[in-house]
């Protein structure tokens, strides 16, 4: 007789809850474009990941082409937040995404 593999309680909580790699291979390529500069990355969560969050620096110029990349990743709510960096006009902004 074969014995079953056993689900460990916190498998069984985070089962429908966890990031697949293919979410976090999207956002990755999104914050590797030309022009942005990833300042802070990380991973949530063990031991699975649920989560992640970061900051990226990127010029006003594809500020909007990469936050409209962020709005449509599937299966990844993003909470994003947007400062502008440069006195008296911004040259540059930070995104920071949470997720």
């Amino acid at each position: 007789m074969a014995k079953s593999a056993r689900v460990r309680g916190s498998e069984k909580v985070l089962k429908g809850r966890l990031l697949d790699e293919s979410q976090l291979v999207a956002l990755t390529k999104l914050t590797k474009g030309r022009g942005i500069k990833v300042v802070d990355w990380c991973i949530l969560g063990q031991p699975g990941p649920d989560g992640v969050c970061g900051t990226v620096h990127v010029g006003s110029a594809g500020v909007g082409r990469l936050l409209g990349q962020l709005v449509r990743l599937e299966r990844l709510r993003l909470d994003l937040e947007v400062f502008p960096l440069g006195i008296p006009a911004p040259t540059l902004f930070e995104v920071r995404f949470r997720g």
